[in-house]
């Protein structure tokens, strides 16, 4: 009985730890447990809830759209179209260094928000490269999601960066100097 017990244990963690990745566009991701998944061709919207409390969590993965921006200028255009559009923060997004994974450079910014009467936290992930950009969007009310919402944005993976567009890449003419 011992053995058996161990056993599904171990089974039960195996499997937690190989979960299987899911794929939108360019973004691998592993979905939290329980959560709801409403995918469209704009995007893919994960969340749950507590019904009794009105607690809420949610991540939103926005399919990449061409961009010719620099990285900080996607990430405010995003922040604006995607948080401020949505939530009225309460303070300019606390951003943190920059990242690159798989030719993307990636800019990370939170800040508090209201909706109504509820306060929460509002996350932005902008990455881009080679003139395409991608965003997720992390929005909660409380802290009791904190870590399924971690736990997603640490499985987030890239797909390597589309190629450079060739006919959009400057050129430059040589000039032949007489001898």
């Amino acid at each position: 009985m011992k053995h058996l017990l161990l056993f599904i244990m171990i089974l039960f963690l195996a499997m937690g730890l190989f979960a299987q990745k899911q794929s939108f566009d360019v973004v691998n991701y592993e979905m939290p447990r329980g959560w709801d998944k409403i995918e469209t061709e704009n995007g893919v919207q994960l969340s749950t809830k507590d019904d009794g409390k009105g607690n809420y969590a949610a991540a939103v993965i926005v399919r990449s759209v061409a961009s010719t921006k620099l990285p900080n200028d996607n990430f405010s255009s995003s922040w604006k179209s995607l948080v401020q559009g949505t939530v009225k923060v309460l303070e300019a997004p606390t951003i943190s260094d920059m990242d690159i994974e798989n030719g993307w450079t990636c800019i990370i910014g939170q800040a508090n928000y209201t909706d109504g009467h509820i306060k929460g936290l509002v996350t932005l992930v902008t990455a881009t490269a080679n003139s395409k950009m991608v965003n997720i969007v992390l929005i909660t009310n409380t802290n009791k999601y904190q870590n399924e919402l971690l736990a997603f944005i640490n499985s987030v993976e890239l797909k390597e960066a589309p190629p450079q567009n060739i006919k959009n890449k400057p050129t430059i003419n040589a000039v032949k100097t007489p001898n």
